[in-house]
């Protein structure tokens, strides 16, 4: 296992949106895994117990696991093409990510504000206020940053390469409250560290 830790770029106005987590290829799989350490606005013991915190690790797993099940990483020197038909581990890879709430060690700080407001995430801390907007969605949104994504709506930290739209034309997770949708671009780092890991024998995911 490594650990990635990267500008992704810094959009105007915005800090700088960094992907920081360990990376493991794992057989058949690309492996993430992210910790966040959670601490109270004003000290103190932390706002969530235990029971709130394994559900919210729950939630936001499953949104960015759900989002890559009808895809797969593919080698693009495969003779069958994307319509291979070959177990996982041969040409084909998958991708897992997994969430721990920690006590040190952690890639990112979370507070937890208990009042109602927008949440926001750089590498120095991220806001998560409680409640929230969106309790289903947002707190996997700010993961999203910390995978390197960017907004995509307008006013937001938006993508200075372009590869994010400002403003998107279909409802994400990066930019609707409420959606977990999840498109090949959210995954594209995820990508970038399959290839540094491939020997030259590149991968894209599929279906485009």
């Amino acid at each position: 296992m490594t650990t990635g830790k990267t500008n992704r770029g810094s959009a105007s106005g915005f800090a700088a949106v960094w992907e920081f987590v360990d990376q493991q290829l794992d057989a058949g799989q690309v492996v993430y895994t992210l910790k966040i350490r959670l601490t109270a606005a004003t000290g103190g013991a932390i706002p969530w117990n235990a029971a709130r915190q394994t559900a919210e690790k729950t939630k936001i797993q499953t949104i960015w696991n759900d989002g890559f099940n009808n895809k797969k990483f593919h080698r693009t020197g495969c003779a069958r093409g994307r319509a291979c038909d070959c177990k996982f581990d041969c040409c084909k890879a998958g991708f897992h990510f997994d969430l721990n709430f920690v006590t040190s060690g952690e890639h990112f700080i979370a507070k937890i504000i208990l009042s109602f407001g927008r949440c926001g995430t750089s590498l120095s801390g991220s806001d998560w206020n409680d409640p929230t907007a969106n309790p289903t969605t947002q707190y996997a949104h700010e993961v999203g940053h910390m995978l390197g994504n960017f907004d995509e709506y307008s006013g937001g930290a938006n993508d200075p390469s372009g590869v994010q739209p400002a403003v998107a034309p279909t409802d994400t997770l990066m930019k609707t409250g409420g959606s977990k949708i999840l498109l090949n671009r959210h995954f594209r780092w995820v990508l970038a560290y399959l290839n540094a890991n491939s020997d030259g024998d590149t991968y894209e995911i599929i279906p485009p």
